[in-house]
């Protein structure tokens, strides 16, 4: 395995990651069964079940694909892949809070 290969898809793999930890503090810290806006709580966890698709596709990207696509193309989609990530451990905290 290539070392550049892995931490490519580590820089989408972290974000995932902190998407997964910021879920997990959050859905511990809401009191009762419900959110303030009266939505239940579970809502918190659909991000991070929904995002599960960046990290695998950007696996089946890099490692998947015979023919490897330009490393400077993969290296774009996993920057906007991470930030995404990042983005959405952003709006899960400020939904929770």
């Amino acid at each position: 395995m290539n070392k550049s290969k892995l931490l490519r898809f580590m820089m989408v793999l972290v974000p995932y990651f902190i998407l997964l930890g910021v879920t997990i503090y959050s859905y511990a810290d809401v009191k009762g069964s419900d959110l303030d806006s009266g939505a239940p709580k579970i809502l918190l966890l659909i991000p991070a079940v929904i995002s599960l698709m960046l990290p695998t596709t950007y696996g089946a990207l890099i490692f998947g694909i015979k023919d490897n696509p330009r490393p400077t193309a993969t290296l774009l989609v996993g920057i906007f892949m991470g930030v995404t990530l990042l983005i959405l451990a952003g709006v899960v905290y400020l939904i929770a809070s």
